[in-house]
């Protein structure tokens, strides 16, 4: 069931990239390659949490350094 999910998000995604991207103008070439980047990242960061869900957000690493930088300052 989890590869159905995953074929639905490449397939969102890929319908994302095919309605924006002949938005872009040709000579907007840093704006595609931002583009690529973010998507890419949105996609893996997507199937990362479909097939791991109950992997840790960021804050979660965070809030330790900072619990630590709070007793110091006490």
């Amino acid at each position: 069931m989890e590869w159905l999910f995953a074929l639905g998000i490449t397939f969102l995604v890929a319908c994302m990239i095919l309605y924006e991207w002949p938005k872009m103008k040709q000579n907007q070439k840093k704006e595609k390659k931002i583009f690529i980047v973010l998507v890419t990242f949105e996609w893996l960061f997507s199937l990362t949490l479909l097939f791991y869900p109950d992997l840790k957000n960021p804050s979660d690493f965070l809030l330790p350094m900072f619990n630590k930088v709070e007793e110091i300052l006490k």
